[in-house]
């Protein structure tokens, strides 16, 4: 039975949660915005305090690499390295993309609906970081920036099924995407939604390798030069 610390730190909120064959079995969230370097590892903390576990009972660390902030992103998957190194865990690793994809999948087979599935991450202004994938799962548009337009996002779709749009972007999307097949799940990232996803993973032996799993940024950081002269 794996026992799995679910870590995201891609949005604004940090979340975490401990799972254990695919159920939570306890969770914590941020209630403030981008302070993640400071309530990961007390959150860590609190919550192995709270259950009848210890850090050496886990069996992995599945982390959300992104994208989303690049600090909080780099904050998250270095505390799950630290982690997986001092313990010898297994580091299994998601992209936002994944993670929105599988909990929407699910939502939408209650309804039984098919069709394509785009997730959605806001990047200011009428910028998103998307994906797509179709009802077996399978990526039909990589990650990528993408401007919001109905006329290019279609194109690139290329079908007359239903066609629906979430993550924290989904929203957003509504003023730019009009047309009748798509629908809008606004959804925000949390460790919860990762538990199903990182139990199929580890069921799989899909596991990162410590030493060149980084984060996806998709854009590089803007990181300007300081003009400041010291000597």
């Amino acid at each position: 039975m794996a026992k799995i610390l679910n870590i995201e730190t891609s949005s604004k909120s940090c979340s975490i949660c401990l799972s254990e064959e695919g159920k939570v079995l306890a969770r914590r969230y941020g209630e403030e915005a981008f302070e993640h370097s400071r309530d990961l590892t007390v959150f860590i903390e609190e919550l192995i305090k709270e259950s009848d576990f210890s850090l050496g009972d886990l069996d992995a660390i599945a982390v959300n690499r992104g994208p989303g902030s690049y600090t909080a992103l780099r904050v998250g998957l270095s505390v799950a390295k630290g982690l997986c190194f001092g313990l010898d865990l297994k580091l299994i690793s998601h992209t936002a993309f994944e993670i929105l994809y599988q909990a929407a999948k699910e939502r939408w087979e209650d309804s039984q609906v098919e069709g394509i599935i785009v997730p959605m991450i806001d990047a200011r202004r009428a910028e998103v970081y998307m994906s797509a994938f179709n009802s077996s799962g399978e990526k039909i548009i990589d990650e990528q920036s993408f401007v919001l337009d109905q006329e290019q996002l279609m194109k690139k779709i290329n079908t007359t099924s239903k066609v629906l749009v979430t993550g924290d972007a989904a929203e957003k999307s509504k003023e730019y995407l009009s047309a009748d097949i798509f629908e809008f799940l606004p959804m925000e990232l949390d460790a919860s939604l990762m538990v199903r996803l990182s139990e199929v993973k580890f069921r799989s032996s899909s596991f990162d390798d410590l030493a060149y799993s980084v984060p996806e940024y998709i854009k590089p950081p803007n990181i300007v030069a300081s003009k400041k002269k010291y000597f």
